[in-house]
């Protein structure tokens, strides 16, 4: 690890020096704007695209179908990335990484997630400050021992306070019972309150 006043590029320093000293820091340079490059490339290809091979405007294109076909793409990509490792305990050839196969998997798997901010029209701004934001509330979790299941709608699971993070008004809709058990919002209630 570099001294205080040496300059560490995380992305020049290879991950087995990746350590802090205890009560140190790492504190990351701040990047160049490539989420937004990225971004337009995607856009500008989806755009060239025919539409009858998913191309097109994602912003005009967003449904749930599209929405669906570019998760699904992603997961399955993500689910190719896996194969390329030994992580099946059972299986005598484990503990691998096939790491430039892995690398294109995730790389693939990239394009589908950039489709899909692209049609949820968010920006590198918006994902930069809805991941940092999350990243302080996971922060918050992880040194109140966070329990997966305080906090969350009894009826979907939703975590009841990312609702309140991104709507301030969203607590107004929560619905409690009787029983205190609290839902998101009536018509979460409704279709849950009959699950065991």
């Amino acid at each position: 690890m570099p001294t205080d006043d040496e300059t560490w590029d995380p992305l020049k320093t290879p991950p087995d020096e990746w350590r802090a000293e205890p009560g140190q820091m790492i504190v990351v340079p701040p990047p160049r704007n490539l989420l937004e490059e990225m971004m337009q490339m995607q856009l500008s290809a989806q755009l060239n695209l025919a539409p009858e091979k998913g191309g097109g405007n994602p912003a005009d294109l967003r449904s749930p179908e599209y929405i669906l076909m570019h998760v699904t793409a992603a997961k399955a990509e993500l689910q190719e990335l896996l194969d390329e490792t030994g992580w099946k305990a059972w299986s005598k050839d484990r503990n691998f990484v096939n790491i430039e196969e892995a690398r294109g998997e995730w790389i693939d798997a990239w394009h589908f997630f950039m489709n899909l901010a692209l049609a949820l029209e968010m920006t590198p701004e918006m994902i930069y400050d809805r991941y940092a934001e999350k990243r302080l509330r996971n922060l918050k979790r992880w040194e109140n021992d966070y329990d997966a299941r305080r906090g969350k709608c009894k009826g979907c699971g939703r975590d009841l306070s990312d609702l309140i993070a991104h709507d301030p008004n969203a607590a107004l809709r929560f619905f409690q019972t009787s029983e205190d058990r609290v839902y998101h919002n009536e018509a979460c209630y409704e279709e849950h309150k009959f699950d065991a």
